[in-house]
C-alpha cells in the first residue's frame, strides 16, 4: 500500500519516505513525502546524477526495530524509490555483460545463478549476520518490482520488472568476473576483470591517514550511488557504513567503505588466469562477495577480525586485495607501529596471503593497490606471467606501470587536495611509464587508445573516492567524484558519449557528458568534537580547541582546522605535549616536517623490496 504525501518542501530530485513493515503481508508499507518516527526504516533518495554526478540514499532501520523486519524494509524502499534508476542501470549491465540486452541469457548462467542465490537464501537464513543483508536483498527485489507493476497500472511504462535472479546476479557482478569465465562466457584476459587502482598516505608527522579508490569498468557502469546504511543492532559493531557501488546493487562492488566504528576499507580485484583452479574450488553453493564484505563491515572489530569474517565462507569469486585500515589504532602525532593496516590477498582456494603492512606505510609513507598481488605466490597460483608479457595489466606489482608511476608521483603528495588528484593522475601522452597507452596509468581512459584491438570495448577510471581518518573520524565524510579523469594540461579530454568512438555505445539514464567537480558526503548529524568541553577536547583524536571562539572543533596540526576558521587553533600532538598553531608559525613546521619526510622516503623507496611485505598469520 503506497500514501503519497507531498505537503514536505524538498528538492525536486529528492524523494524522502517512510516503510512499515506489514508482518500481514510480509511487505513493506510505503509513505512518501515523510520521514516518521514510528515506522520501521526511512529513507532519502536524491536523484541528482545530472547536477554532481552521483544518486544519493540514505537508508536508516529504526531504533527496536526487529533486525530482519527493518533490513527487508530498507531494501525495498531504496528498490521502491529508485525503480527507475535501477531499470537503466540494469539494461547497461546486461549490454555490459551479454553484448546486447535483447539477447537471450545463457541457460547455463541462469541455472548456476538460480542455484547459486536458492543457496545463499535458503542456507544461511538462520545466520544472524549474513541473512541481514540477504532480507536486504528480498526487499530490494520486491520494492524494486512493486513499483514496476505500479507504473505499468498507472501510466502504462511496463515491461520493467526483472525476475529475482537476475537482480541477484546484477548485486553479484563482481563474482561475475570469475564464474563468467568459468562459464565459458567470458575470455579470462578479458579487461572488463580488471576493476581498480587505491593508495593510502600516511602523512610526515603522523597527523593523519589518507584513503583514495577509484573504479576501472565499463563506462556503460556510471550509474554510481553513494549509499549510506544506519542498521542499529545491537550485536553489530558498527551501527552506520557508507559505500559506494552502482544504483540497485546491494553490496560495494567498487568495495570502497568506511564505518562508524572507524574501519576505512577498499580492494583492487585480481585476475585469475587458472582455470584448473577456479574450477576446482568454485561452484554454486558458495556465499558471494557481497553478502560476506557488508557483513564484515558491521560486524568486524579489527582489521584481523575482518579477514576471519570475510574469509570465512570464501566463495573463490571476486578476488580482491582488500586493505582494512583501523582508525582505533591510530593516534595522531604518533608513528603507527602495528596492526593499523592489514592486507588480505584472497584466492579462488584455501591459500590467502595476509600480512600487517603497517610497517610498509611507515616506512615509505604510502601504499599502492592495483589489480596485481603483492604476494608473489599469489601471482604464480593466479597465473598472471602467462599474460605479463603481452598486457601491462598483468607485469609483477614491483615493475608494473602503476607502481611505477606511484613511486614517482605519490611522494609529491603534500596535502589532502594533492591527495584527491592523484587518483585522477593520467599524462600517458608524456609519460614514458604510460608510452601512449591510456590504460598504462593510475586512472584509464581506454576509449582513447586508438589501436584496432580496442574497438569493441571502452573502459576507464569512473570516479574516485578519498577519504581521510581526521574526516571518517570527527564528521563521518568522504570526498567523491564521478567523472573519469580529465585534464586541459594533459591534453586529456573531458568524457563524454559524443565521442566519435563512443557514439553507439548506449548510455540509458546518464548525461551525456561528465564532467562534475568533488562533493562530500557525509552523516549530516555527525560532529565528534563540536560539543566537547575543553577537557575532552585536549584527548580526543583529531580535535584542537579553539580559544578565540571557546570552541572544540576537528583538525589536526598538519592542516589546522578542517572544517571552521581559527587563528588560535590548539591540538596535542602527542600525550602532555600542546602545540598551538598560528599562521605563519604553521607554516614553517609544516615545510620543515615535510622536507625530513620526503628525504627519508626516497632513502627508503631506494631500499624497498618485495620482502618486506611478510605474512603475518
Amino acid at each position: 500500500m503506497i500514501f503519497a504525501l507531498f505537503f514536505l518542501s524538498y528538492s525536486s530530485t529528492e524523494t524522502i519516505a517512510t516503510g512499515y513493515y506489514n508482518k500481514e503481508t510480509k511487505t513493506v508499507d510505503v509513505i512518501l513525502g515523510q520521514q516518521l518516527p514510528n515506522g520501521t526504516c526511512t529513507a532519502m533518495y536524491n536523484n541528482s546524477i545530472f547536477n554532481d554526478g552521483w544518486y544519493k540514499l540514505d537508508l536508516n532501520g529504526a531504533e527496536g526495530a526487529d533486525p530482519i523486519e527493518m533490513a527487508y524494509c530498507i531494501g525495498y524502499l531504496e528498490g521502491f524509490l529508485a525503480q527507475s534508476q535501477i531499470f537503466d542501470a540494469f539494461n547497461l549491465y546486461l549490454d555490459s555483460i551479454f553484448g546486447n540486452r535483447s539477447n537471450p541469457y545463457p541457460q547455463n548462467f541462469i541455472d548456476y545463478m538460480t542455484e547459486n542465490m536458492n543457496y545463499a537464501l535458503e542456507h544461511f537464513s538462520q545466520d544472524p549476520n549474513y541473512n541481514i543483508f540477504l532480507q536486504m536483498f528480498n526487499g530490494l527485489s520486491d520494492g524494486y518490482n512493486t513499483k514496476a507493476f505500479e507504473k505499468c497500472r498507472d501510466s502504462s511504462q511496463c515491461n520493467q520488472n526483472i525476475t529475482k535472479v537476475l537482480l541477484w546476479s546484477y548485486s553479484s557482478n563482481g563474482d561475475l568476473i570469475d564464474i563468467l569465465p568459468m562459464l565459458g562466457l567470458m575470455k579470462y584476459s578479458d579487461h572488463k576483470r580488471a576493476r581498480c587502482t587505491a593508495f593510502i598516505k600516511l602523512l610526515p608527522d603522523f597527523s593523519d591517514i589518507y584513503m583514495s579508490h577509484n573504479t576501472w569498468t565499463d563506462y556503460r557502469q556510471l550509474h554510481a550511488v553513494m549509499k549510506k546504511i544506519h542498521l542499529p543492532i545491537d550485536y553489530f559493531n558498527a551501527k552506520t557504513v557508507i559505500l559506494s557501488t552502482r544504483i540497485g546493487m546491494v553490496g560495494s562492488v567498487d568495495d570502497f567503505y568506511v564505518s562508524d566504528s572507524n574501519l576505512m576499507v577498499f580492494e583492487t580485484s585480481l585476475l585469475n588466469m587458472n582455470e584448473t583452479l577456479l574450477k576446482s574450488y568454485v561452484h554454486p553453493k558458495r556465499l558471494n562477495y557481497w553478502v560476506r564484505a557488508n557483513t564484515a563491515m558491521f560486524v568486524a572489530q579489527n582489521g584481523t577480525h575482518w579477514i576471519d569474517i570475510f574469509m570465512k565462507d570464501n566463495s573463490g569469486t571476486y578476488n580482491n586485495d582488500y586493505y582494512i585500515i583501523d582508525v582505533n589504532k591510530f593516534t595522531p602525532g604518533e608513528k603507527p607501529t602495528k596492526d593499523l593496516v592489514w592486507l588480505v590477498e584472497q584466492t579462488p582456494s584455501d591459500i590467502i596471503y595476509k600480512s600487517d603492512v603497517t610497517q610498509n606505510l611507515t616506512t615509505k609513507g604510502h601504499i599502492a593497490s592495483f589489480n596485481v598481488p603483492v604476494s608473489s605466490e599469489i601471482y604464480d597460483l593466479m597465473d598472471y606471467k602467462s599474460r605479463a608479457d603481452i598486457d601491462v595489466l598483468y607485469v609483477p606489482f614491483f615493475e608494473n606501470c602503476r607502481y611505477l608511476i606511484s613511486e614517482r608521483e605519490m611522494p609529491k603528495v603534500e596535502n589532502f587536495e594533492d591527495f584527491k588528484q592523484i587518483g585522477r593522475f593520467n599524462q600517458y601522452l608524456t609519460d614514458p611509464v604510460s608510452n601512449g597507452n591510456p590504460l598504462a596509468t593510475i586512472a584509464a581512459r581506454n576509449e582513447l587508445n586508438t589501436s584496432l584491438e580496442n574497438d569493441d570495448f571502452f573502459e576507464g577510471a569512473l570516479d574516485n573516492k578519498v577519504c581521510r581518518a581526521s574526516d571518517v573520524f570527527t564528521k563521518f565524510m568522504v570526498h567523491v567524484i564521478n567523472s573519469p579523469t580529465n585534464s586541459v594540461k594533459d591534453n586529456v579530454p573531458v568524457f563524454t558519449f559524443n565521442f566519435d568512438r563512443l557514439k553507439n555505445y548506449p548510455h540509458d539514464g546518464l548525461p551525456e557528458t561528465f564532467d562534475f567537480q568533488y562533493i562530500k558526503f557525509n552523516d549530516g548529524d555527525a560532529d565528534i568534537c563540536m560539543n566537547l568541553t575543553k577537557n575532552q577536547c585536549s584527548y580526543t583524536k583529531f580535535c584542537g580547541w579553539c580559544h578565540s571562539n571557546e570552541k572544540c572543533m576537528a583538525g589536526t596540526i598538519f592542516d589546522g582546522p578542517l572544517y571552521d576558521k581559527c587563528d588560535d587553533f590548539e591540538i596535542p600532538i602527542r600525550e602532555g605535549y600542546i602545540w598551538v598553531i598560528t599562521g605563519g608559525a604553521f607554516a614553517a613546521v609544516v615545510l620543515l616536517i615535510t622536507i625530513i619526510f620526503a628525504s627519508v622516503i626516497y632513502v627508503n623507496g631506494k631500499k624497498a623490496k618485495q620482502e618486506s611485505y611478510k605474512p603475518i598469520e
